[in-house]
């Protein structure tokens, strides 16, 4: 209050003199508060190679669509996301599993199929 008064800056609360003391009623504002500056929308920094939340969701949403039971093959989910790439560019996945990266794509979801199979649970995401 004090820094306000001496730089001669509108106070920002309602100051009252009661008889040689002043009093400041911090439930009445004299003037208008700014609102405080908006943030900046959240980004993930992401090295090379890996999914965003956003790419995540996306691929999920998709083997959720596709195969309701959740059971997914490892080369159709590797084929999906590289053919994803190559349509949509970033949509599904860091560009850079696009085109000769479909043996590490597979390689990828492989270590999903705990039993072995070929095939995984999408759900395990």
């Amino acid at each position: 209050m004090r820094r306000a008064i001496e730089s001669q800056r509108p106070l920002t609360f309602f100051l009252s003199l009661s008889g040689a003391d002043f009093a400041v009623n911090e439930t009445l504002v004299a003037i208008d508060i700014p609102p405080p500056p908006s943030l900046p929308a959240p980004r993930e920094l992401l090295p090379p190679y890996v999914l965003s939340s956003t790419q995540l969701g996306r691929i999920v949403a998709h083997f959720a669509a596709a195969a309701p039971s959740g059971f997914v093959s490892c080369d159709e989910a590797a084929a999906f996301v590289v053919r994803a790439v190559a349509a949509y560019g970033d949509r599904y996945a860091p560009a850079e599993w696009g085109g000769t990266a479909a043996p590490r794509v597979r390689a990828m979801f492989a270590g999903f199929d705990f039993a072995k199979t070929g095939w995984m649970f999408s759900m395990n995401f």
